[in-house]
């Protein structure tokens, strides 16, 4: 193999996306479901638009560690039909052995809404209660992510509790 090319094949479902990289062009192809491609086009996407506000955001190596751990991304929708959506932040589900988990990010943390996983998230370092969320910061280097790991690891804990 040339060692300017590079081949990754990601599991997806009913399927298999091919990503090649060679001389910086990537292509994407996929032989499952078209929209399972374009999830993973418009998540791309997303990491990119936060990788340009951020240059130091950890998004993209934490979006790869919640895929590798069976977390689905998802992209807000808008409300109002044949609209797109302003919002900045991918959401993630978990599908614990006794309940659905749910966890959010944007350019500069993981987050939580909900009550159980807020409480979860509250326990880990460098945790920030505000109003309405815990954001565990994810900007800071490989620290704040295995902060943001630990925080991901307690959810599916929750997630599978009885």
């Amino acid at each position: 193999m040339n060692e300017n090319h590079i081949h990754i094949h990601i599991p997806a479902g009913p399927g298999t996306v091919h990503i090649s990289v060679s001389d910086g062009e990537v292509t994407m192809t996929s032989d499952g479901p078209a929209d399972q491609m374009e999830l993973i086009e418009v998540v791309d996407d997303m990491l990119r638009r936060f990788e340009a506000y951020d240059p130091n955001s950890g998004a993209r190596a934490l979006h790869s560690k919640l895929e590798a751990r069976g977390w689905q991304a998802h992209l807000p929708k808008s409300r109002k039909e044949g609209k797109t959506s302003d919002a900045t932040y991918v959401r993630y589900t978990f599908a614990g052995s006794k309940r659905r988990a749910t966890l959010y990010m944007d350019s500069a943390a993981l987050f939580a809404a909900g009550k159980e996983e807020r409480k979860v998230l509250e326990s880990v370092p460098n945790a920030e209660d505000r109003t309405s969320v815990v954001r565990i910061p994810h900007t800071g280097g490989q620290a704040e992510l295995l902060d943001a790991l630990v925080g991901v690891e307690g959810v599916e804990a929750w997630a599978s509790a009885d």
